[in-house]
This record gives structure tokens, C-alpha cells and sequence, in this order.
């Protein structure tokens, strides 16, 4: 049992996870549990240092080789195969991308998971049941495959109602109109016009997804009829939309899903202020910040 504040340790997971996807190698947060050189605190610092640990561990490969099952060899047996078309330097800005664009996002949407479910006791009670049908043929202590963790329909209930409840952006998605101007919601707006739309204000949209905007409530990618859900995943705006979608949102929905799954299959978590809000700033990130909880480990019972 242990007092933490998981609105850091998510993101100290969130580091360390990419990290070990991309290059093979955690940046060490987790281990220390915490912070260190100010890497995470300080924004700019990171960029660089981020920059730097691409560089070495790209140039370490190309000496000494490996055959770890992460990004960056499959990056490096594309240019053995096609060297005209996939330089060193596209390697290292595609890694650096893969490690900085997705740390805050993520962290930001385990965090909502883990803060909405705790304070919607019928909502976690639903969940682990769930997570219980997995055991007969996954015991506690075996990885479940992502084939079979999107199978489980509440589980992405919770999900896809964590990333509408708090986005993970704060601002607008900014785009330019054509030069001829476009019409938008019965509107005519001139060319070269920036426009956009904030998640926050679509996610609310009671027309979209109900009278009850404003509720952490999963069920309601559950209850309504096809077609309602169709449009309210149309209109779920957490990775963006159109062409210009996220292209991290693959990888970031098997992050979130095996995180989830392993994390509330070993371990129970209580706010430990239950009748104090968390803190978040809006920003271009919406990150969260006081999420004091008491987390306990769970017993394992093995076949």
C-alpha cells in the first residue's frame, strides 16, 4: 500500500514506455520514481536532451546492432531496403517525433482513466468484472493480447468516454480555408481564413452525446443505438480528425489499453482527497496535476 501521486507517475510511465517501444531502452523515470535533471519539469531542457539521447542511441545502433522488436530497427531495415528514400536524419526527426509528441497526451488520458473511474465506484465495479472474464485464459501474471483486450466492450466504454470527459487538448486544431472560401455550418468564411474547433466545446456538444455531457458515463457508448455512436465517435476529437489525424493514435490506443488492463489486474486505487478536485491547466495540453491516491496491490491467485 502506498500514498503516491499518480498524476506524476503516469507520466513517469508514459516516458519510460515510449522509450522502451521506440529505442529499447526506458529513459529511467520509472525506476527512480521520479524526476531527475529536471528532464520532465523543465520543458525546453527536454527538448534538447530529448534530442541529444535520439542522436546517441540511433549512432549506438548503427554500431553495434540489434535484433530488439522496436521502431527503430524496423526504420532501419526500411532504409536497408529502400536507402534513396529513408535517410538517417529522417530516422532520427521520426524517433525524436515518436518520443516527444506522444509523453504529455498520453499521461494526460491515463490520467483521466484512472481519476474518473475512481471516483465512479459503479464504473470500476463494472470494469473489473469485466477484466475478470479474462482469467481463465489469461491468468494475472500473463500479458493479455491487444486482439483481446478491444474486445471488451466496457473497457473501451471507459476509454472513449475518458477521452471525450477531458480531452487531451486544450486549444483549437487549427486549419486555413481555400483560397475560394468555404462554407462552414451555413456560414461563408473568406480564404485564408484560420478556423478550428476546441474538443472541450465538441465533447460537450449535448446533441451529440446527450443531456448528460457533462457525466462521466461509459454506458453511453454502450446503450445508444448504432448509428448514435457512429456520430459520436465521428465527433470524438482527442486525436484530432480528417487527413491530419494524429498518426501516433494507433500506438497510443495499445499503450492506453494494455496500461488499463495490467494496471487494475494488480493493483486497487482510492483518491485519498475524494472530495477535492484536481488541478488542471488549459493549455495546448490539458495536463492534471494533485491526484493524491492510495494504491494497493492486489492479491494474485494462480492456477
Amino acid at each position: 500500500m502506498a500514498h503516491l501521486d499518480m498524476s506524476s507517475w503516469v507520466h513517469l510511465f508514459s516516458f519510460d514506455c515510449l522509450g522502451e517501444l521506440n529505442v529499447s531502452k526506458m529513459f529511467g523515470f520509472m525506476e527512480r520514481g521520479g524526476d531527475f535533471n529536471g528532464m520532465i519539469k523543465g520543458s525546453d531542457r527536454i527538448l534538447i536532451k530529448t534530442g541529444l539521447y535520439t542522436t546517441y542511441v540511433i549512432k549506438e545502433r548503427l554500431e553495434k546492432p540489434t535484433e530488439t522488436p522496436d521502431m527503430l530497427n524496423s526504420f532501419l531495415k526500411l532504409r536497408e531496403a529502400q536507402p534513396d528514400k529513408l535517410s538517417i536524419r529522417d530516422i532520427t526527426g521520426s524517433i525524436y517525433i515518436n518520443l516527444m509528441a506522444g509523453h504529455d497526451v498520453l499521461a494526460v488520458t491515463l490520467r483521466a482513466i484512472l481519476y474518473y473511474v475512481a471516483r465512479t465506484p459503479r464504473v470500476e465495479t463494472k470494469l473489473r468484472t469485466e477484466l475478470a472474464t479474462l482469467e481463465p485464459q489469461y491468468a494475472v501474471s500473463n500479458r493479455v493480447p491487444y486482439v483481446e483486450l478491444v474486445k471488451l466492450s466496457y473497457l473501451g466504454a471507459v476509454i472513449n468516454e475518458s477521452l471525450r470527459i477531458h480531452g487531451n487538448l486544450g486549444l483549437i486544431n487549427e486549419r486555413v480555408t481555400p483560397a475560394e472560401g468555404a462554407i462552414i455550418d451555413g456560414y461563408k468564411i473568406p480564404g485564408g481564413t484560420i478556423v478550428g474547433v476546441n474538443p472541450w466545446v465538441i465533447h460537450r456538444n449535448t446533441e451529440i452525446y446527450g443531456e448528460d455531457a457533462d457525466v462521466f458515463r461509459p454506458e453511453r457508448w454502450l446503450d445508444a443505438p448504432e448509428a448514435k455512436v457512429d456520430e459520436m465517435k465521428r465527433n470524438l476529437f482527442s486525436f484530432g480528425a480528417g487527413p491530419r489525424m494524429c498518426i501516433g493514435k494507433n500506438i497510443a490506443m495499445v499503450q492506453i489499453y494494455k496500461f488499463i488492463i495490467g494496471f487494475y489486474r494488480h493493483f486497487s486505487a482510492k483518491l485519498i482527497y475524494p472530495d477535492r478536485q484536481w488541478s488542471v491547466v488549459g493549455n495546448w495540453v490539458t495536463k492534471q496535476t494533485e491526484m493524491d491516491m492510495l494504491i494497493t496491490a492486489l492479491k494474485m491467485v494462480e492456477d
